[in-house]
Order: C-alpha cells, then structure tokens, then sequence
C-alpha cells in the first residue's frame, strides 16, 4: 500500500467536481489542469430508476482507470 499522494488527490477532486456537469457534457468536455490528458471513455446513466450518473475513463500520464 503507498502512502498520501496530493497529486492523486488533486485528479480525485477535480474529476469528482466534473461529474457535477451532467451527462451530456462528459464525452465532450474540455479537460484541463491535472486532467488535461484525460480520455473519457464512457457515460454511466440511470436516471429512469435510481439517477446514477457519471463517467468512466483513463489517464495515460497517471497510468490509472478511474469510474467517476
């Protein structure tokens, strides 16, 4: 197990914060920051039954999945 990374906590956070833009958004989104080589690579909805919303992709320069 490795130790507090602030540079990971700081992907966490700003990818958490885009999940707030809403589903229609996260395919074309502007990536920037600690981010800014993210690659989205699918869109999580259920709306109809539970309103789970969010994405799915990687960062090539972290080396990391994240679902978001």
């Amino acid at each position: 197990m490795t130790g507090y990374s602030s540079a990971q906590a700081e992907i966490s956070v700003t990818l958490s914060q885009l999940a707030y833009c809403g589903r229609n958004s996260y395919m074309n989104q502007v990536w920037t920051g600690p981010v800014s080589d993210f690659v989205p690579t699918k869109v999580i909805y259920n709306g109809v039954l539970d309103d789970t919303e969010g994405f799915v992709g990687y960062l090539p320069s972290d080396q990391s999945i994240f679902v978001v």
